[in-house]
């Protein structure tokens, strides 16, 4: 699934462990959405791409940010 278009999914992050619960949707993969994967971390405990939580290295996808607009901002 290297370069495909993931949408980000999550609720409100926890205020007492200051962690976040935003996650890629695996379900949304083509070649839209929010977010572009370019690879997967290779952290032997956070690599293995068949189970659950795998980290990932993206980059917002075109339209998603404002540094990567196609039209200017007025």
């Amino acid at each position: 699934m290297n370069f495909a278009g993931f949408d980000l999914v999550g609720q409100a992050g926890s205020s007492s462990t200051g962690r976040s619960t935003q996650e890629l949707d695996t379900s949304t993969a083509g070649t839209s959405g929010q977010f572009k994967q370019i690879g997967i971390s290779k952290d032997p405990d956070n690599s293995d791409t068949s189970s659950a939580n795998v980290n990932v290295y993206v980059i917002p996808n075109t339209g998603e940010h404002s540094y990567l607009l196609t039209t200017a901002l007025s």
